[in-house]
């Protein structure tokens, strides 16, 4: 939503000739189709807006049912889907005020706290369901925890669990470092842990907008990757 569409430039000669004709007029990179996107968003919005009902009714259906941890994949994967929603959603409040300033709509500051109070008000709406996850399975369930892997399987299955096992190794293997200038304190702390720490302590601000990606989810993950944290 926050991303424009631009006219390839491999194919941006061929394409601009068919829309204008044969004109002379010089483009410069990067062109991009402003009604199209205009109408392409209106769309991806409707869309949004359709899928995230139909994921909060049926994570709200999860939630609320007296069964056991048999649906815990599901909510899991509903809730870390949302988290990377949101992640992409704050950054496109920010370049909504930046919209706004600049076609005079409204200060500088008052587009800046704008976007923040709207970032804070899906991270206060995110956490809410998170503490929902966290009471329907008590942190009893957590198969991330190694230690009873048998119960685990014996619950989800041996697929959802080797699902969750691809998760941990994936976050794992992102977390690598690339330079050879490891600090001590690095060394004695998990990789994954470390790294979910150093995102989930991202505030929100407009210079920090950058730095969304992995925030949410790195906060959601930690709840299982990292028994220390509250």
């Amino acid at each position: 939503m926050g991303r424009k569409f631009v006219v390839s430039e491999e194919s941006k000669g061929q394409s601009l000739r068919k829309l204008f004709g044969s004109q002379t007029r010089v483009y410069g990179e990067h062109c991009s189709p402003r009604m199209a996107n205009r109408q392409l968003k209106y769309l991806f919005c409707a869309l949004h807006g359709n899928v995230m009902h139909d994921v909060l009714k049926k994570l709200q259906q999860i939630l609320r049912s007296s069964k056991g941890c048999g649906k815990w994949l599901s909510a899991f994967v509903a809730i870390l889907g949302l988290a990377m929603v949101h992640e992409e959603t704050q950054k496109t409040a920010h370049i909504i005020a930046d919209s706004n300033y600049a076609q005079g709509i409204c200060t500088e500051r008052q587009a800046e706290r704008e976007a923040e109070k709207a970032c804070q008000n899906i991270d206060d709406r995110f956490f809410f369901i998170t503490n929902l996850f966290r009471w329907k399975y008590n942190r009893g369930f957590n198969p991330f925890n190694k230690t009873k892997p048998e119960k685990m399987t014996e619950v989800l299955g041996v697929k959802a669990m080797g699902f969750v096992s691809k998760i941990h190794h994936l976050v794992s293997e992102k977390c690598k470092p690339t330079s050879n200038n490891i600090s001590d304190h690095l060394l004695t702390v998990p990789l994954t842990v470390e790294y979910l720490h150093q995102r989930r302590y991202v505030s929100i601000s407009t210079d920090n907008q950058e730095l969304y990606t992995s925030r949410l989810v790195g906060r959601f993950l930690l709840s299982f990757l990292d028994p220390l944290t509250p």
